[in-house]
């Protein structure tokens, strides 16, 4: 199938536009992460809120139980965002001579692996706080 409307047309700006949001989508989620990670350790929320912070089934018993579970968060964010980061700058130097629907999947690929490694992140969160605290959110022995 022949394009024949783009015959005369300069796509190179299009292709621009395209490749740029790609990369866009590549960087949201470690950029999401970062923001997260550096939020939770400047501005924690002080008291367990359904609202605002981390919600961890352990680390919203005590205050002391919600002040650990933001202060995990926020280490753990900003690990994980920090290594997405690095990452899939790596990833995009590498593939940045490719066409752009090798760069599409390529995204697709990088964004189904910043959804896993973020899941893992929030369980180990959660396993973290659980060691520590108890349902009700009293320190364990």
């Amino acid at each position: 199938m022949e394009l024949s409307f783009l015959a005369g047309m300069n796509v190179a700006p299009i292709l621009s536009i395209f490749t740029i949001l790609l990369y866009a989508a590549i960087f949201a989620g470690p950029v999401a992460m970062l923001w997260l990670g550096f939020w939770y350790l400047i501005r924690p929320a002080k008291d367990p809120t359904w609202i605002y912070g981390f919600k961890a089934f352990c680390g919203m018993g005590t205050a002391q139980a919600w002040r650990f579970t933001q202060r995990i968060a926020a280490l753990v964010f900003l690990i994980v965002g920090g290594l997405l980061t690095v990452a899939m700058t790596v990833v995009c130097v590498l593939y940045r001579d490719q066409d752009l629907s090798y760069l599409a999947s390529l995204s697709v690929n990088c964004l189904i692996w910043e959804v896993v490694l973020a899941a893992v992140a929030v369980i180990l969160i959660n396993m973290v706080v659980f060691v520590f605290f108890d349902r009700r959110g009293e320190p364990k022995n």
